[in-house]
């Protein structure tokens, strides 16, 4: 009898710490590896779907909605644009690649590429965790937070460079962290100094290891 009382003690201690262990909506139940070593190394972009609307009240009745999806190789994007009774959309597709690269010291390297090598931009910078925050119903090491210290951009012929400090950085959620995938989402909302420009976007961007 006290064998299986301690045999479902221990199941019941087992249960709660590999929920515990869970952090993202998606997270893996259990995973032998911390969340810092399975973060770091080479990821590339398979899949991104965002939605960004804006509104602009300084020119009268004016809002545009922006979709894109992003396969892996190339992005295709439908705009629409309301201006007063007239609502019209513009459709485009770009080719590129986008990777980063997560070190376990903190620091983060990304790089964008067209496929034509007609623009590129790298950015560089520094990565942690993000502690729980009851406000924004996150657990512990369930954001992540991307601070840019660096960022290049080259069309081949014209190079231009930014270096920053103290900046505000982008906080990601992670919606789920495995040993070869990755899913990152932002949603943002904000206003313009005179509070009558509203924009919102929501991106969800998965990745696999390079």
């Amino acid at each position: 009898m006290k064998r299986i009382i301690t045999i479902s003690i221990l199941l019941i201690i087992n249960i709660i710490t590999v929920q515990s262990c869970k952090k993202g909506e998606n997270d893996p139940l259990f995973s032998l590896r911390t969340r810092s070593n399975r973060l770091s190394g080479n990821w590339e972009v398979v899949k991104e779907e965002i939605k960004e609307t804006i509104t602009n009240n300084n020119v009268g009745d004016t809002s545009y909605v922006i979709n894109s999806i992003y396969n892996g190789t190339y992005k295709a994007t439908a705009t629409q644009y309301s201006i007063l009774d007239t609502t019209f959309t513009h459709h485009d597709t770009i080719y590129y690649k986008e990777e980063i690269k997560f070190t376990e010291d903190g620091k983060y390297f990304k790089s964008f590429k067209m496929s034509d090598n007609s623009n590129t931009i790298e950015t560089e910078g520094n990565w942690i965790f993000l502690g729980k925050s009851e406000a924004n119903n996150l657990k512990n090491k369930e954001a992540l937070l991307l601070t840019t210290t660096k960022h290049l951009q080259t069309d081949g012929t014209t190079t231009n460079i930014n270096n920053y400090t103290n900046t505000d950085g982008i906080t990601y959620v992670i919606n789920q962290l495995k040993n070869k995938e990755l899913i990152l989402t932002v949603d943002k909302t904000y206003r313009n100094d005179e509070g009558l420009n509203l924009s919102s976007i929501s991106v969800k961007t998965t990745y696999e290891v390079k």
